[in-house]
């Protein structure tokens, strides 16, 4: 059953894949030399990885169960390490953990992802299902998006 948890988690998920693909494309053809020549892309890089620390310590024990190969506490450490000592960053520590460990999280996270959103989909198509019209139709109805349009109301009701 979707609930509200599992939709957070799966949020959470989503957001680190987001940034560690960003990662992977700001240093993709990439030599240290160049990522070290590079602020821009240096900065970059630390932040997405605060960014995937920060989600990371939001991620609960059943979900991180889920995932066994992805170590949520020592990427949430990394997080803690460049956003309390940023002045104490080790570029070449981070340009390791970079080439080591985006391309594996990655596969997990969009693995995982893929196949977590095919059992939702099931989930739901059986659902609606074994739904009453009437109240599919209420669900419809009270939906935000039943509401939500670039047309004005009036233009709405006005159009063919």
């Amino acid at each position: 059953m979707l609930n509200r948890q599992t939709t957070h988690q799966a949020a959470y998920l989503h957001d680190m894949l987001e940034s560690a693909q960003s990662v992977r494309a700001y240093t993709e053809g990439m030599t240290l030399e160049q990522f070290w020549e590079s602020p821009t892309t240096r900065d970059a890089v630390v932040m997405r990885l605060v960014m995937i620390g920060e989600v990371s310590g939001k991620i609960d024990a059943r979900t991180a169960a889920m995932l066994p190969k992805i170590p949520f506490a020592e990427i949430s450490g990394l997080r803690n390490r460049i956003a309390h000592a940023y002045d104490k960053v080790d570029f070449k520590e981070v340009w390791n953990v970079v080439q080591q460990n985006m391309s594996p999280l990655i596969v997990e996270l969009s693995t995982h992802l893929l196949v977590e959103g095919q059992r939702l989909e099931q989930g739901l198509k059986k659902s609606l299902l074994a739904a009453r019209p009437s109240q599919i139709h209420d669900a419809l109805k009270a939906s935000p998006r039943a509401e939500s349009s670039s047309m004005p109301r009036h233009s709405r009701r006005n159009s063919v």
